[in-house]
């Protein structure tokens, strides 16, 4: 699966990562702005733009088809007509000497006041909180279940059957990736409850519940199920998805989700309101 980063600095606000992942053979598209999901596309095999807006900067992903290979790029667009564009234009003809002297000094200042806030609290507190974060890999050998995470060049195992099973309720498999804090002072220090799902584990669980809905449903097509799928993890996040996959359970085998809380989400108004798409496949 292709992934790619990039890194977006504003003005003021702290910097935000935006993220692309590209999946080698199921052609999925994924697109997050730190943790959010901005974009989710199937199946694209040739060279496709997708625009969104950060803070008002009007921003473009291009993927590039170029033979066997494609070719990712991220922009600002500065020249499209939005009102922060005009707005800087203006700005730039009246006063820009004025202007670049003013904000590199404001986020200089800012900049070091973070900076210096962040070290004095961290040198404080490292000592007493989980302050780091690694990912966690899962691995089931013949019936064990442990998880590995690295923090500075070593990897440390624990047994997975001391944890809480993840609120979701999804099956774990090898492989399976979630992002946990640790102690940067003392890395074998960590904390279980703070896991949670990474953007490309995320993935693999539209994948499951997709497949599980197209199971109980033969008549759909692959490409329906997901966009079903889409649509329910838009409305209700992982929860949505954990009802596709269990909607064969009993409240009895599966008290939180089931065939019937499975039935409440697909037959609520908005979902067969926007559900009406999924048709064309």
């Amino acid at each position: 699966m292709g992934q790619f980063t990039w890194k977006y600095v504003g003005i003021v606000n702290q910097p935000k990562t935006v993220t692309l992942y590209h999946g080698d053979d199921t052609g999925h598209v994924l697109i997050t702005l730190d943790s959010k999901i901005l974009t989710i596309d199937f199946n694209v095999r040739e060279t496709k733009n997708y625009t969104f807006f950060i803070e008002d900067e009007l921003c473009e992903i291009k993927i590039t088809r170029e033979k066997e290979r494609f070719v990712y790029t991220f922009k600002i667009d500065k020249k499209v007509r939005t009102p922060l564009n005009q707005a800087r234009k203006k700005r730039e003809k009246k006063h820009l000497w004025q202007t670049a002297a003013f904000f590199a000094v404001f986020l200089f200042l800012i900049i070091a006041g973070v900076t210096w806030q962040s070290a004095r609290r961290e040198k404080g507190q490292e000592i007493m909180h989980f302050n780091a974060i690694s990912t966690a890999v899962f691995s089931l050998d013949n019936g064990e279940k442990s998880y590995t995470y690295e923090a500075d060049g070593l990897v440390y195992e624990y047994d997975y059957e001391k944890v809480a099973p993840p609120a979701h309720g999804f099956p774990l498999r090898t492989g399976d990736e979630f992002l946990i804090k640790y102690r940067r002072s003392d890395p074998a220090a960590h904390n279980p409850a703070s896991m949670r799902p990474t953007e490309e584990q995320i993935l693999k669980y539209f994948d499951r519940a997709g497949a599980k809905q197209q199971e109980f449903n033969p008549d759909q097509s692959a490409e329906r199920a997901a966009c079903l799928v889409k649509i329910g993890y838009d409305l209700a996040g992982l929860n949505a998805l954990a009802d596709f996959y269990f909607q064969n359970k009993t409240e009895d085998e599966n008290p939180r989700h089931n065939e019937n809380s499975y039935k409440r989400l697909t037959r609520r108004v908005d979902f067969q309101q926007r559900a009406k798409v999924c048709l064309a496949y």
